[in-house]
């Protein structure tokens, strides 16, 4: 199933795991107050394109300038969490220089906190085949081969600007939740 989902539910994953896929608060505030000592690493902070799939969920041009941002969260020995934030081109010219800029903090912090918030919007979800772009992508920085995964994607409206993020659970957090 590689389709995006309006409900967790509709996924074969663990009622645990979608209650974890389906939270609306930042994914940073949770796996902090989740992992003892959570580390944050940026893989990679780079100008791109946006692919059909990311095109058509933002509404925006296929193959559009944009900023692409890849995270990964996790603590030692432990991969929980790897995340992909992109910025259309449209949108640069309103929040570029706070997210281009923003360095090698979670963003979480800039988007969910302060006196002005990211607005969300819904989210939909996926269990990603492995051979899904973002698995893909996941791949390079985390182990060679990953099984399918779960993940969910939003809009954030940060300064009313349109900014997808989406969060790929991994399958050591996928374990720790189910284990809990």
């Amino acid at each position: 199933m590689s389709e995006w989902e309006s409900n967790w539910q509709k996924l074969s994953c663990s009622r645990d795991v979608g209650l974890w896929l389906g939270d609306s608060q930042s994914m940073t505030a949770k796996l902090e107050h989740y992992c003892e000592q959570l580390q944050f690493q940026l893989l990679s902070a780079q100008y791109g394109v946006v692919n059909e799939a990311e095109a058509k969920y933002l509404s925006c041009p296929p193959g559009q300038r944009c900023w692409r941002r890849t995270v990964m969260f996790g603590q030692h020995y432990f991969e929980a969490l790897f995340c992909i934030l992109v910025v259309p081109e449209a949108a640069l010219g309103i929040v570029g220089e706070d997210i281009v800029s923003y360095g090698s903090e979670p963003i979480g912090h800039l988007l969910f906190s302060g006196q002005d918030p990211a607005v969300r919007s819904a989210f939909s979800f996926a269990q990603l085949p492995t051979q899904h772009p973002y698995v893909a992508e996941a791949e390079r920085y985390v182990v060679p081969s990953l099984p399918q995964v779960f993940a969910r994607r939003s809009i954030c409206h940060y300064k009313s600007a349109p900014i997808m993020v989406v969060d790929v659970f991994l399958p050591d957090l996928i374990h720790e939740i189910e284990q809990d």
